[in-house]
């Protein structure tokens, strides 16, 4: 059978529903981790990537076709969108073409590993975007949402200062590597034996 890149209706389904699963772990992960600040600043962002990334995984290998790293940035744009963070939509669909381009010479493994590494790094700019465009605004809907000062301020001075940026980017670096790597193992060992994917 000749292979084609066009999506199937079943292919559209997959893409929408698994594209959505994963916005609801990043959406409960990050209102769970609010319990505790430091889990909120430093840690969510890695940990978010790293249960995300089995799902991920499952979504590429189940579609077989290029650009649905693509759709799922234009998905998760479009929460952002919603939010009134029209800047982060444009990051985040810049960051889907990138995404593509890394998985463009195939859709081995390695290269879905490469791609959701990169995506983790790339998430944690949707923290510092509004601290560098729409910082006022954002305090004030952030207090308007029940945010504390201390919470916004101490927020602010994690993803300013060079030392935390550092280990919050790597952190996401090292979530988003283990969990597309774990779930390319896991995807190999369970679902492509059973013939599922």
């Amino acid at each position: 059978m000749k292979k084609t890149n066009k999506f199937s209706v079943k292919d559209i389904i997959t893409m929408v529903i698994l594209s959505v699963l994963i916005v609801i772990i990043q959406v409960v992960i990050n209102a769970v981790s609010m319990v505790n600040e430091f889990f909120s600043l430093v840690l969510s962002s890695g940990i978010v990537c790293f249960l995300s990334a089995p799902i991920y995984v499952v979504m590429i290998k189940k579609v077989k076709k290029p650009l649905v790293t693509f759709v799922y940035s234009i998905i998760l744009a479009l929460v952002y969108l919603m939010m009134g963070y029209w800047f982060i939509s444009i990051y985040l669909i810049i960051v889907g073409i990138i995404c593509e381009l890394i998985l463009y010479r195939s859709l081995s493994d390695k290269q879905i590993i490469k791609t959701w590494t990169f995506f983790s790094v790339a998430f944690v700019g949707t923290s510092i975007l509004p601290i560098l465009v729409m910082w006022d605004d954002y305090v004030k809907a952030s207090v308007q949402g029940g945010m504390t000062m201390e919470y916004i301020n101490n927020y602010k001075c994690y993803y300013t200062d060079p030392k935390w940026l550092i280990i919050i980017f790597a952190f996401a670096a090292v979530g988003g590597f283990l969990g597309s790597y774990y779930g390319t193992k896991l995807s190999r060992r369970h679902f492509d034996k059973a013939g599922v994917l």
